[in-house]
């Protein structure tokens, strides 16, 4: 069976985003798991803009993705405050070792 040309987009978007869950629930630093948050979110933008240039609305693909990239820069500006804030309280970066933050 021959697989259309957009299938193999559709693979790859399945395949970035098990790369970030992998990064987010194997890594211990609170930067890596960032990282897979962002990896994850970019795999669903390709899937949005994927998804618009399949069944030809391209139009809204491109406002949700704007939406979602807009959004996406505020939660990453406020989580790297946040990392900043733990590091500098507590010397550390590693979610397992803060333990004092529990309530």
């Amino acid at each position: 069976m021959k697989i259309p040309i957009w299938g193999w987009d559709i693979v790859a978007v399945f395949i970035l985003f098990a790369i970030g869950a992998y990064g987010v629930l194997s890594k211990r630093n609170m930067l890596k798991i960032l990282i897979g948050l962002e990896v994850m979110s970019k795999s669903v933008l390709l899937g949005f803009v994927l998804a618009g240039w399949i069944s030809g609305k391209n139009a809204a693909a491109q406002a949700v993705t704007s939406m979602i990239i807009v959004v996406d820069a505020a939660i990453v500006a406020i989580v790297l405050a946040l990392i900043v804030n733990a590091y500098r309280h507590y010397g550390r970066i590693d979610v397992g070792k803060l333990t004092r933050l529990r309530g």
